[in-house]
């Protein structure tokens, strides 16, 4: 379903889910009713695994990936959770 965003001549930003085929009737901003709107081009959404080696055992050496000092903690123990064996 495709989501478009807009923003008013007040700034609010807002998105809209246009449903293909149907009547969407007319868009208005949801903070002061305005009809005069400019639609927004947002940023692709890109899942952080893209481009990244299928090999992550570089990253699975240290502690969340981030501390090298930190080799051979337990999962979740950089969150808070879990134990250093």
């Amino acid at each position: 379903m495709p989501i478009y965003e807009y923003k008013c001549g007040c700034g609010k930003v807002f998105e809209v889910l246009q449903i293909p085929g149907k009547d969407n009737g007319q868009i208005k901003c949801p903070e002061c009713g305005s009809e005069i709107l400019s639609k927004v081009i947002s940023k692709p959404f890109l899942p952080n695994a893209v481009g990244a080696p299928a090999d992550l055992s570089a990253k699975a050496a240290t502690c969340c990936g981030k501390k090298p000092e930190n080799t051979g903690c337990t999962p979740g123990e950089c969150c808070g959770g879990g134990t250093k064996e």
